[in-house]
């Protein structure tokens, strides 16, 4: 992982430089929940959520 991004707390920099286990991208929104690609499709397009954790994180309030 870069350095610079992780001094500057850059979680959306983190997200596109370095990818999780398997090689998947992941995004992390603007309170700090990373998700996914696969998560972001399905809450995008209101489809079940496959959660890699088997449980959704908890978004903060609308």
């Amino acid at each position: 992982m870069p350095t610079d991004l992780l001094l500057r707390r850059d979680f959306n920099g983190i997200s596109k430089a370095v990818r999780i286990d398997g090689g998947k991208q992941y995004w992390v929104d603007a309170h700090g929940v990373w998700l996914t690609m696969e998560e972001v499709s399905a809450l995008e397009e209101e489809l079940e959520v496959p959660w890699v954790n088997g449980m959704p994180p908890c978004f903060a309030p609308k």
